[in-house]
């Protein structure tokens, strides 16, 4: 399980600036989840290391069911979304709850990444979440979406990424006026080469204005970027820590906010 960061939450420009964390990274466990009948502790560790703190989970569809998959091709070992995560977490909220201390919400940042885009995967997600909508930091859907409506903070704020398919269900299909339970990510720049390593060079050179160019809507809030955008060729490929990357990282940052 690797950790990476959530760099920046778009907010609305009156009074939330410190909404998230007072502003300062948190760590995301990524990949926190079982499989091939291993890790399945992940959650525990990710939940130990303190709030706030932000866990991925990857989506999958099985039978009717929203399943934690590392690929979209189920087999039925796999556990629910529902019983890995949001039953797993229900005494860390409850208590959040029952103790009612609102400057420290969210206390979980959960983070999707869906290995598929099928419409019943989506529909089913969303209204799992209506099932925790108690829970949950929302927004009310504005009519204008570039007005950013401001949070109301719960427990966990729900994070997904920059699909189309998903913006549909969860958004565009939501009435006006009713609360957005889930925040997409913005769409960056397309990264473009012959080769890899002409890619790998584009996505760490690329200006951060360039690599994000919309503005945040209602709801995309977020930006999500693979280390790749801050050096060259990702960890992998990842050397020294140069002043260089430092003012790249930051700029990134910078452009985020």
């Amino acid at each position: 399980m690797r950790f990476w960061l959530v760099v920046a939450l778009a907010l609305p420009s009156w009074g939330q600036s410190g909404f998230l964390n007072h502003g300062q990274p948190v760590l995301d466990a990524h990949n926190c989840y079982p499989y091939e009948g291993r890790w399945a502790e992940r959650i525990d560790r990710a939940l130990h290391t303190g709030f706030p703190v932000a866990i991925e989970q990857d989506l999958a569809w099985y039978r009717g069911r929203v399943v934690v998959s590392h690929t979209a091709k189920t087999t039925g070992s796999e556990p629910s979304l529902k019983e890995h995560f949001f039953e797993r977490v229900r005494p860390i909220v409850e208590k959040a709850l029952a103790d009612n201390d609102r400057a420290r919400w969210p206390l979980i940042v959960l983070h999707f990444d869906f290995k598929s885009n099928d419409a019943p995967l989506l529909h089913a997600v969303w209204e799992l979440l209506g099932e925790y909508r108690a829970w949950i930091t929302t927004a009310v859907k504005s009519e204008d979406p570039r007005r950013l409506a401001p949070f109301k903070a719960g427990p966990l704020l729900v994070l997904t990424e920059d699909s189309d398919a998903q913006e549909r269900v969860f958004f565009r299909e939501v009435p006006p006026f009713a609360d957005l339970r889930i925040f997409g990510s913005a769409h960056s720049a397309p990264i473009t080469g012959n080769t890899q390593a002409e890619k790998d060079h584009m996505a760490a050179t690329l200006p951060p204005e360039k690599l994000l160019s919309a503005s945040a809507t209602n709801y995309r809030r977020w930006w999500n970027n693979s280390w790749k955008a801050v050096e060259e060729g990702g960890q992998p490929q990842a050397g020294d820590w140069t002043a260089a990357d430092e003012r790249r990282l930051r700029a990134l940052v910078d452009r985020a906010h």
